[in-house]
C-alpha cells in the first residue's frame, strides 16, 4: 500500500510501520494488521466493515472509545479480594460467584493485582490467546471483558449496573470508583508497621502487628496460578516477608519468656522450610527452658536427619555446639540418648531383592517415664545397616513394615522395653 491513499470511516486510523500497518479505532483498540507492502486497500476496508457489523450485531459487547467513570456520589462498591490461598472476591462482605471463565478470571486477577498500572489489549491477547489470529483474539478479549463487567455490576451494593472496567487508548484499568481492599495490601501494611514499631523499641506492639499479618497468610499467593510468570516474583516476596515475621516473632517470644509461643512460630517456619536450621536451634532452647530435655535434644537429631536427606549435609558448628551444651547441662548426669541397634545377620531368601534379614538385638526406646509419643519418635530414627554398608530408610514398602508397625504400638504402650534376639522374617 505504499504510495496509495485510503479513506477510512470515521473512528478509525492506520498506524504505519516500515513493515506493517495496524488498523486501530480512536480508542487505540487493534482491529487488524496488514503487510505494509502487500496489503490491498480493499482488505483494510473489509476489516473495518466487518468490525462495524459485529458491533452492530452485538452492541452489548461494544467497547466505548473513551468510557466515563461513574459520577461522584453514586454507590461505591467495595471489593475485598483474597490473593492468599485460593482466590476469592467479596463485595461489601458478600461473596461473588466468579463463574468458570478462566480467561476472564485471569484478567480480573491481573487488573486487581496491578491496579496502578493499566494493561494493554495487545499484552492480554498475546498472553491469553497466543495461538489465535488477531481477529479471533480480539473477539475473545472483548467477550472476556464483557463477562467481567457483568460480574462486577452484579455487586449487591450497586443500585444500577455501571461500567467499572475502563478502556482508554488501548489500555484497560479498573474504574477508580471501585474501592478495592486486598489481603496483600493489609499484609504489607501490618508488616511495615510492625517493622517501624520494632525499630522504635516497641516490641510488644510490633509483635501484635506481625500476628495480624500472619493471620492473613492463608497459603501461597494465588495458589491456582503457581506457574504464571507474573505471579512468581510477588509470591516469593510475600513468602519471604512471612518467614521474616515468623522469625522475628519466635525471637521476641523467646526473649519475653513465652517459649510455647516461640515453639508455635518455629513450627510454622518449618512447615514452609523443613531445613531452616535456626528454627531447630530455637526449638532446642525453648524445650530446654521448659525442662523437656529429651525433646530439646531430639530437635538436633531431626535437623541432622533432614539436612542429610535433603542436601547430604550435617548441622552447622553452631547447632552442634548448642547440642553439646544441652547434653552437658542435662539434669540427669546418667542420662544417655535412647538407642536402637538393629543388626543385619544375613541375606533373606529372595536374594534378588537385596534386602537384609534383621535381628532385633537390643532395643531401649526411651528412659523410664517418657511418653509413648517420644518412644515412637525414637523408633522412627532406626535405620538398619545393609550389607553394602550405608544406612537407608526402610519402613515403607519393606517386608517387615507390618511387624515393625506393631512394635511401634508396643513401644507407645509400654514406653521402655527390651526385646532381645527376636528374629523378624517376612510374611
Amino acid at each position: 500500500m505504499q504510495g496509495s491513499s485510503l479513506e477510512l470511516p470515521t473512528g478509525y486510523y492506520l498506524e504505519r510501520d516500515p513493515d506493517i500497518l495496524i488498523l486501530r479505532r480512536l480508542d487505540g483498540a487493534m482491529v487488524g494488521a496488514f503487510s505494509a507492502r502487500g496489503a490491498a486497500p480493499e482488505a483494510v476496508r473489509d476489516a473495518v466493515e466487518q468490525t462495524a457489523q459485529e458491533e452492530t450485531a452485538y452492541p452489548e459487547q461494544t467497547l466505548a472509545p473513551l468510557e466515563e467513570e461513574p459520577a461522584p456520589g453514586t454507590d461505591r462498591p467495595h471489593l475485598r479480594t483474597r490473593f492468599f490461598g485460593h482466590f476469592e472476591m467479596l463485595c461489601d462482605e458478600e461473596p461473588i460467584t466468579l463463574g468458570r471463565n478462566g480467561k476472564a478470571l485471569s484478567i480480573l486477577k491481573y487488573l486487581l493485582a496491578n491496579r496502578t498500572r493499566p494493561v494493554s489489549q495487545d499484552y492480554l491477547m498475546g498472553w491469553l490467546w497466543p495461538e489465535s489470529n488477531l481477529k479471533r483474539a480480539r473477539w475473545s478479549l472483548n467477550s472476556a471483558i464483557h463477562t467481567l463487567r457483568k460480574l462486577i455490576s452484579e455487586c449487591p451494593s450497586l443500585s444500577a449496573p455501571l461500567n467499572y472496567i475502563l478502556l482508554e487508548e488501548g489500555y484497560y484499568r479498573l474504574c477508580s470508583e471501585v474501592g478495592v481492599i486486598t489481603d496483600v495490601d493489609e499484609f504489607d501494611a501490618h508488616y511495615e508497621e510492625g517493622r517501624r514499631l520494632q525499630r522504635e523499641g516497641r516490641a510488644q506492639e510490633a509483635a501484635a502487628e506481625y500476628e495480624r499479618a500472619i493471620d492473613l497468610y492463608r497459603g501461597e499467593y494465588l495458589v491456582e496460578d503457581l506457574y504464571e510468570d507474573w505471579t512468581m516474583v510477588e509470591r516469593e516476596r510475600l513468602s519471604n516477608a512471612y518467614m521474616d515475621m515468623l522469625g522475628r516473632l519466635a525471637e521476641h517470644y523467646m526473649q519475653a519468656d513465652q517459649p510455647h509461643e516461640a515453639i508455635r512460630a518455629c513450627y510454622r517456619i518449618l512447615e514452609k522450610d523443613r531445613c531452616h536450621e535456626e528454627s531447630y536451634r530455637l526449638l532446642m532452647r525453648c524445650y530446654a527452658r521448659l525442662g523437656l530435655w529429651e525433646r530439646a535434644l531430639r530437635q538436633y537429631r531431626l535437623c541432622e536427619r533432614i539436612l542429610s536427606q535433603e542436601y547430604g549435609m550435617v548441622p552447622s558448628p553452631e547447632t552442634h555446639a548448642l547440642y553439646e551444651s544441652l547434653l552437658s547441662e542435662h539434669p540427669n548426669p546418667s542420662w544417655r540418648e535412647p538407642a536402637i541397634e538393629i543388626k543385619a545377620v544375613g541375606p533373606i531368601g529372595t536374594q534378588d531383592r537385596g534386602e537384609p534379614e534383621v535381628e532385633l538385638a537390643a532395643i531401649e526406646l526411651a528412659p523410664s517415664g517418657s511418653s509413648g509419643i517420644e518412644a515412637d519418635n525414637h523408633l522412627d530414627e532406626v535405620q538398619p545397616r545393609s550389607h553394602d554398608g550405608p544406612y537407608k530408610p526402610w519402613f515403607e514398602g519393606h517386608p517387615y513394615h507390618r511387624r515393625m508397625s506393631a512394635l511401634r504400638v508396643q513401644a507407645a504402650v509400654f514406653g521402655k522395653r527390651a526385646i532381645r534376639n527376636v528374629e523378624q522374617r517376612p510374611g
